[in-house]
C-alpha cells in the first residue's frame, strides 16, 4: 500500500513539476529579449502526458491485491493481522532453531531471529531480523507441477505487486523435492533476496528470504543456509 501511494505522488508531482517548466518557457517565449529554449516545451510535454498515462494507470488498478491466486482456497492473512500476532506472540531464536511448520515442513530459523508460526491460514512462518532482514513461508495448496507454481508467482508479481522484479530461476533439489529458486528485488520497501518455490509431489510451498539492498552481500550465507535447510518431504 506504501509502495502504492508513493507511484501516485511521484506521478503527480512530476505533472506539477514538468507542467511548471514548461508554463515558464511559454511565458519567456512572449518576451523578444528572452533567450527561450523550445525544445523544453517539447520535452516537458511528452513527459507531462506519460506521467499522466501512469497515474490514471495507477487509479485504476488500485492497492495491491493481497491474496496469491494458487492458493484461492487458502485464506490469506492480512499484513495487520501477522503484525499483530507478532507484537503478541514473537519468540526469539536465542541459538539456530529448527521450527516444524503447522503444514509439516521444517526450517532453521537463524539466532537473532524473531519469529511466529501462525496456525490459520497460508502464511506459515514470519520471522523478522535485527536490521531488516525477513524469513517468510507460505503453503501454496495441492500442487506437484513446479512450472505451473512458478508461472503462477511471476502473474501474480506482474499484476500485483508492481514494484516487484523477478529474475531467472534456478533448479535444485531439497531434500528430495523439485524446487526453483527466483533472485527478486523490490523498490518499496527495500529489498533484495529469494523466492524458493517448492513442491514434494503433493503439497507446494513458497520461501522467501530478503534484506535491504545495503545488507545483500553480509546475508548471503546466512539465507543460502536458510534455504537449503528447508525441507518439505514428509
Amino acid at each position: 500500500m506504501t509502495g502504492f501511494i508513493a507511484s501516485l505522488f511521484d506521478h503527480g508531482l512530476m505533472i506539477v513539476c514538468f507542467g511548471w517548466i514548461a508554463y515558464r518557457q511559454y511565458q519567456r517565449e512572449k518576451d523578444p529579449a528572452a533567450v527561450t529554449k523550445p525544445w523544453l516545451v517539447a520535452i516537458s510535454f511528452v513527459l507531462i502526458v506519460y506521467h499522466a498515462g501512469a497515474f490514471l494507470y495507477d487509479c485504476s488498478t488500485g492497492f495491491p491485491a493481497a491474496s496469491p491466486p494458487i492458493n484461492a482456497g487458502i485464506r490469506m492473512q492480512t499484513s495487520d493481522e501477522i503484525g499483530a500476532l507478532f507484537k503478541r506472540e514473537a519468540k526469539p531464536a536465542t541459538d539456530e532453531t529448527i521450527i516444524t511448520l503447522d503444514k509439516g515442513p521444517r526450517i532453521t530459523i537463524p539466532r537473532g531471529y524473531k519469529f511466529i508460526t501462525p496456525k490459520d491460514g497460508a502464511v506459515q512462518l514470519v520471522a523478522l531480523g535485527r536490521i531488516g532482514e525477513r524469513i517468510v513461508v507460505s503453503f501454496l495448496g495441492e500442487e506437484s507441477d513446479l512450472d505451473k507454481i512458478e508461472l503462477s508467482a511471476r502473474e501474480y508479481a506482474k499484476k500485483n505487486n508492481r514494484n516487484w522484479s523477478l529474475g531467472a530461476g534456478h533448479p535444485e533439489i531439497l531434500f528430495g523435492c523439485n524446487a526453483k529458486t527466483i533472485d527478486f528485488n523490490a523498490t518499496s520497501p527495500d529489498l533484495i533476496g529469494y523466492v524458493t518455490l517448492v513442491t514434494n509431489g503433493k503439497y507446494a510451498f513458497e520461501l522467501m528470504v530478503a534484506s535491504p539492498t545495503n545488507l545483500q552481500r553480509a546475508k548471503q550465507a546466512e539465507f543460502f543456509k536458510a534455504v537449503h535447510s528447508f525441507n518439505a518431504s514428509f
